[in-house]
């Protein structure tokens, strides 16, 4: 799912929320920190692999800032494939 608009409007805090109610535990990636498609697709691998073991619950990867990814030509949406 991708959400979009201005800063400030709750998007990131609605994902955490959502993700929660539904039983999952959030795991946030900041993609505009990193500032590279690579390091990126590295931590989205990480955080689908690895588990809370204290509370057992699978993971929810939200990307924030995807929009902030750059690295050799490669578009936002090739990051998974």
């Amino acid at each position: 799912m991708l959400l979009s608009g201005p800063p400030g409007l709750g998007k990131t805090t609605l994902v955490h929320v959502v993700a929660k109610h539904c039983g999952y535990s959030p795991f946030e990636i900041n993609a505009s920190s990193d500032r590279s498609a690579d390091t990126v697709k590295t931590k989205i691998v990480q955080a689908i692999e690895m588990t809370d073991i204290r509370s057992k619950r699978p993971n929810l990867v939200i990307i924030d800032e995807i929009d902030g990814v750059s690295g050799g030509g490669a578009d936002v949406y090739g990051l998974l494939s």
